[in-house]
């Protein structure tokens, strides 16, 4: 018998990368490929610039910073010059700063 996965928010059907496996995650990953590498490619170089990712939402951004994430983690070299941190995503009812401090 195959155990139900828990997903956040009681279990209703919304969409979050966050709350896949890597595996899962890795698995599903296609249509950014060229922005991943090029994200990756940045981050090999001596001293990376800065990069600001914007998009509507649903576009994929959390998506593909997920899979820089588990880019990184695999990657030695990487790995051994960043500490990657996964923050929860925004609420985007907040109003006010409070809710996260």
């Amino acid at each position: 018998m195959t155990e139900l996965r828990r997903f956040p928010y009681g279990g209703v059907p919304v969409y979050n990368p966050q709350s896949l496996s890597k595996t899962e995650a890795l698995a599903q990953f296609h249509s950014r490929q060229g922005a991943y590498l090029s994200l990756v490619d940045l981050l090999r170089e001596k001293s990376p610039s800065h990069v600001l990712i914007i998009g509507t939402r649903g576009m994929g951004k959390t998506t593909l910073l997920q899979r820089v994430r588990y880019g990184v983690e695999e990657d030695a070299e990487l790995n051994s010059r960043y500490l990657v941190l996964a923050f929860p995503k925004s609420n985007i009812t907040s109003t006010a700063c409070t809710v996260f401090c």
